[in-house]
């Protein structure tokens, strides 16, 4: 009894050891925006090639909607608060400008007020749309966005 109570121990220490930063892999939003297909590549007018974004019915439907997105700030203009930065479905060490992921990981975020950086997991409220003819690879955009206390 002692063995399987040790055990049962355990295994509720690992959980709780457990980060969390996998958690925004199961927001249904993020399961949503994972299903864009790619066409065939392209140059763009920086002379890289990229293939344009094919959105599912589902994807076309959340735009214009506010929704919320879970994930992990990427900042863009080196600053502790800003307005402008990368939301990720992933953390840092497997991100998509690393080259561990694929560009419907990611949104753009326009939030409303500035937002703290911080390397844990957060939650933004925004108005959703997507960018067809990105230039830039980033797909997704959240405008408006404001960060959810939970």
């Amino acid at each position: 009894m002692n063995k399987v109570f040790g055990f049962l121990i355990f295994i509720i220490i690992i959980i709780s050891l457990t980060p969390k930063k996998v958690v925004a892999q199961d927001d249904p939003n993020w399961i949503i925006l994972s299903q864009v297909m790619f066409g065939e590549e392209r140059e763009t007018d920086f002379g890289l090639k990229i293939a344009p974004p094919i959105f599912t019915e589902q994807i076309r439907e959340k735009t214009g909607e506010i929704i919320t997105l879970d994930g992990f700030i990427y900042p863009l203009e080196g600053a502790k608060a800003s307005k402008y930065f990368v939301l990720s479905m992933k953390p840092i060490a497997t991100c998509f400008f690393c080259g561990k992921a694929g560009p419907e990981t990611v949104v753009e975020v326009y939030a409303k007020d500035k937002i703290e950086y911080t390397e844990e997991l957060i939650t933004l409220k925004g108005k959703f749309m997507v960018n067809e003819f990105s230039t830039t690879g980033v797909i997704y955009m959240l405008d408006e966005a404001e960060i959810i206390d939970e």
